[in-house]
């Protein structure tokens, strides 16, 4: 019989990953996500030393509060693209023609 252990492990995995990549991109587009994804990611690292510290309800909670802030890194990422795109799309040409 597989028994499954949700201690929060997973989540923190997946959630570093999100926080490091969300992180990295909006470097580049806003760095308010860059800020969020660096607080995810100290949450994600709790998770491991208060599994050994026998502490599996607060690493669950710090799981699911950096899963939270690597998805909120995530939507600012989104966010800033487009509306990057937008603010070309609307301004880009006139920009360009003032240079010439």
């Amino acid at each position: 019989m597989n028994q499954y252990i949700d201690n929060g492990q997973t989540k923190n995995i997946a959630a570093t990953i999100l926080n490091i990549l969300a992180g990295l991109f909006c470097f580049i587009t806003a760095f308010i996500g860059v800020i969020v994804g660096m607080v995810g990611l100290y949450f994600s690292s709790n998770v491991t030393s208060k599994l050994a510290a026998g502490d599996e309800v607060g690493a669950q909670q710090a799981a699911s509060t950096a899963n939270l802030l690597g998805n909120i890194s995530f939507v600012i990422l989104v966010v800033s693209i487009i509306a990057g795109i937008v603010f070309l799309l609307l301004f880009g040409g006139a920009v360009i023609l003032d240079l010439l």
